[in-house]
């Protein structure tokens, strides 16, 4: 009767086991989806955000009149957003207009000062 015992409660242990790991596999698929959607929510975020920001760049040298030509091409087509986020990045990381002109290897007029005239 002892060997009966023993295996019943081997197989309720191995039963359970079973158990478990499906419903660990489940609550792993539930928490890697949750993860993958937040993490493509902050992707998606962010690439909104680089959009708006170059179009808003882009609108202010627009009214400046001082658009450098190597955009124009960009702006007209508007197919080609990586140049003008890469510009955008120089720009936000430059301290100085002139430091931007070096990174970027473009002229930008040193009037060009979006704090001046109140426009941001």
């Amino acid at each position: 009767m002892c060997r009966a015992l023993d295996e019943w409660y081997a197989d309720g242990v191995n039963e359970g086991k079973a158990i478990g790991e499906k419903i660990g596999e489940k609550r792993g698929e539930k928490r890697g989806e949750r993860r993958g959607e937040r993490k493509g929510e902050k992707r998606g975020e962010k690439r909104g955000i680089y959009k708006g920001l170059s179009s808003a760049l882009l609108r202010i040298l627009e009214k400046k009149g001082r658009v450098p030509e190597e955009c124009q091409t960009y702006i007209s087509s508007q197919k080609d957003t990586e140049k003008l986020n890469r510009l955008l990045d120089l720009a936000l990381s430059s301290e100085t207009v002139a430091d931007f002109e070096k990174k970027a290897g473009i002229l930008v007029s040193t009037d060009l000062d979006l704090g001046k005239n109140g426009e941001n």
